[in-house]
């Protein structure tokens, strides 16, 4: 495991980016609403936010993904939930019957 940098001067970048990644993710969501695309200025903001850097081919790839992201996370917002529904706090699968013979132990 690579040791992690725990320096203050990363902290507070983290810190900082966190404070501001709501604002930024709201801000390109009102442009993907405006123009239907999110714009190379908005996306290169944010990877300098969070300190990463792309080519120009990961960020041509990158920003159709993060619209496709963007739009599916809107379209879960419009789902409505009547308040008298309980969160569900176990996923309980169907049972599968097994026909095969169990192992015995010797």
């Amino acid at each position: 495991m690579a040791p992690i940098d725990q320096s203050r001067r990363t902290f507070a970048a983290a810190l900082g980016g966190l404070l501001l990644a709501p604002a930024l993710l709201e801000s390109a969501v009102q442009e993907l609403n405006q123009s239907g695309k999110i714009s190379r200025e908005t996306l290169t903001s944010a990877l300098r936010l969070t300190g990463d850097a792309l080519t120009e081919e990961q960020i041509n790839r990158t920003s159709p993904a993060l619209e496709m992201l963007i739009n599916d996370f809107a379209a879960l917002r419009k789902v409505s939930i009547p308040p008298g529904v309980e969160p569900a706090v176990r996923f309980y699968a169907a049972a599968r019957v097994s026909t095969a013979p169990s192992p015995t132990r010797s």
